[in-house]
């Protein structure tokens, strides 16, 4: 067992944690579970490069780590993980909207749902004329009028490759005929979906509901719609750390993070549809995340999906086009 240097408080390093955010689940974890938190937060990458260098010194500083899919892998992979125990949260039944689980050996754990769907300006597009399926973004009436962030700096479009096509909804033929439709390509998610709002594209092929929610609530002209072959979903995952500090407050609070009190908390501060079916959606998306069908990313789909993004695959095929 390691003897190196601990913090006296259970500790969180999180992507997710910040502001309001952090404030609201560091608060309801002490009133409902008793424990202090202590929260670092930063980018995904430097949080994974800092657990790695404290390990190297003998440092066992933190007891949780949550962030993008593709990062919370990469512990795994770099055997900085545990697996949770029987987590009773996780045994209840037909209260899961998607999850909890990502991966088949028990360490990774979906505790923000995200569900990418399309998004459309309603100034732009007449309601019931948005596509009704993934061939009608082909149509040439949209043309030079869809957007989606450049998949050579953002996961999305290479995620949605990999689930559309693995479940067997799209052919890999349908991505070179989708580049031919003129593409805009948009330095991040959060960008996408503004220029949706701003009418610089009719269609946002596949955003974010916590990105797109604040500016539907500002009043800008966007909306999602369904997809009747299905839409993406991922989000945010969290682990227990390797030879933590506290790994017995590492697993009440992962627990926490799934009841209903906990995402209630979760769903109320981000403005994301909650894991849960039972917690109270106020959210643009809720009915179409009720029609949906929602398909859920695995642990491959993220492994094969950092290296699309990495071998920039899909920003070739659309850049030849």
């Amino acid at each position: 067992m390691p003897t190196g240097r601990r913090r006296s408080r259970h500790s969180v390093y999180s992507f997710n944690l910040t502001g309001d955010v952090g404030n609201a689940v560091t608060k309801a974890v002490k009133r409902d579970l008793g424990i202090d938190m202590e929260v670092v937060t930063g980018p995904g990458a430097q949080l994974v490069e800092r657990i790695k260098s404290e390990r190297r010194s003998g440092q066992f500083l933190v007891d949780v780590m949550d962030g993008s899919p593709a990062l919370i892998v990469q512990s795994k992979q770099d055997s900085s993980t545990v697996k949770w125990t029987d987590l009773p949260a996780t045994r209840e039944k037909g209260v899961w909207t998607f999850g909890p689980l990502l991966d088949k050996d028990g360490h990774l754990m979906w505790w923000i749902p995200n569900f990418f769907m399309p998004y459309y300006n309603t100034n732009l597009v007449k309601a019931g004329e948005q596509p009704k399926a993934w061939k009608d973004f082909l149509d040439p009436k949209w043309k030079g009028k869809i957007g989606i962030s450049n998949p050579d700096t953002v996961p999305t479009l290479n995620r949605l490759y990999i689930v559309m096509t693995t479940r067997g909804v799209l052919n890999a033929s349908y991505f070179p005929e989708l580049a031919k439709q003129d593409i805009k390509f948009f330095p991040t998610f959060r960008d996408d979906i503004a220029a949706a709002g701003r009418g610089e594209i009719a269609l946002d092929l596949s955003s974010s509901p916590t990105v797109a929610n604040p500016l539907v609530k500002q009043g800008a002209p966007v909306r999602p719609f369904d997809i009747s072959e299905g839409i993406m979903a991922t989000g945010a995952a969290v682990v227990a750390i390797k030879d933590a500090p506290h790994p017995n407050a590492a697993q009440v609070y992962m627990n926490w993070l799934l009841t209903k009190e906990g995402q209630a908390i979760v769903h109320e501060a981000i403005g994301s549809t909650a894991l849960r079916s039972d917690v109270p959606d106020f959210t643009p998306q809720q009915v179409v995340v009720k029609n949906a069908k929602v398909l859920a990313e695995t642990e491959e789909d993220v492994i094969e999906g950092a290296r699309l993004q990495r071998e920039r695959v899909l920003g070739k095929m659309f850049a030849k086009q």
